[in-house]
């Protein structure tokens, strides 16, 4: 992989807008249409890529109506991230963003290859307080106005700092399908404890609670569920036999009377 200064390379999620050489140590693929999990999208399983939100920029509303648009747009960008001596004044980033990004570089090696591990996880990714994000497998994610820090993963496990949090099923705008989020705090550095940011993985739904059931499994003449703190359904025996859309924001007394739930932890 490639590297600079011992940081690896850190690519922009626009990689249309790289050329084919300059693209070439991450070797991005072109999905089709029907591709089960990322359907018509240009990703890299060689890299993360970093997509920078509004609030990243001094100027957030310029950053927005500037956007990035063309090759000489990324190739500034690129350089401004990469380049030893840079520091992201020159495409407006706020002070500190680009140390940031180069931090989080590290995040390639951890995972690089982990879709090997299990095939059922979708997106990995890394929002910060600054506005950075990154996401593995690298590529577009086409919002020019999204910002993790507003987002129901990164809210989430800001209410519980402490605990591994995960959604209610949804249905992934990217794809993916039927999905949970399962997403976690992240300190702002080694010494100091305080939030700076969440990490969040999208893992499809089925699998998931194929493994939940796994893990504990219910007993005779029972019927197990998850829900959440809100007490909106994660899993459910009935879910199996419904379409993706039917099992999205079910409270837990639709389906159960609440006089026969024994609740454990």
């Amino acid at each position: 992989r490639v590297r600079v200064l011992g940081v690896a390379v850190s690519f922009y999620h626009r990689l249309e807008l790289y050329t084919a050489d300059e693209l070439a140590p991450i070797a991005p693929q072109r999905f089709a249409p029907g591709d089960a999990k990322y359907p018509r999208s240009l990703l890299t399983f060689n890299a993360t890529t970093v997509y920078l939100a509004p609030r990243a920029f001094v100027n957030p509303a310029l950053a927005v109506q500037r956007g990035v648009r063309t090759h000489d747009d990324v190739a500034l960008l690129h350089a401004e991230l990469n380049d030893a001596d840079a520091t992201g004044a020159a495409v407006g980033l706020r002070a500190g963003v680009r140390d940031v990004v180069r931090q989080l570089s590290a995040l390639d090696a951890l995972w690089t290859g982990v879709e090997a591990v299990e095939p059922s996880l979708g997106w990995l990714y890394v929002g910060t307080e600054d506005g950075v994000h990154r996401r593995y497998p690298g590529g577009d994610q086409r919002q020019t106005t999204y910002d993790p820090t507003r987002r129901p993963w990164y809210k989430r496990a800001l209410t519980y700092p402490l605990s591994l949090v995960v959604s209610t099923p949804y249905v992934d705008a990217s794809g993916l399908g039927l999905v949970v989020t399962l997403s976690h705090t992240v300190p702002r550095r080694s010494q100091d404890p305080s939030v700076g940011g969440v990490v969040g993985l999208d893992f499809q739904y089925d699998r998931f609670a194929s493994l939940l059931s796994t893990a504990s499994p219910c007993g005779r003449n029972e019927r197990c569920m998850t829900i959440d703190a809100s007490g909106y359904l994660v899993t459910h025996p009935r879910f199996a036999r419904r379409a993706a859309a039917e099992r999205e924001g079910v409270f837990l007394s639709a389906e159960e009377p609440l006089s026969l739930i024994h609740i454990s932890e």
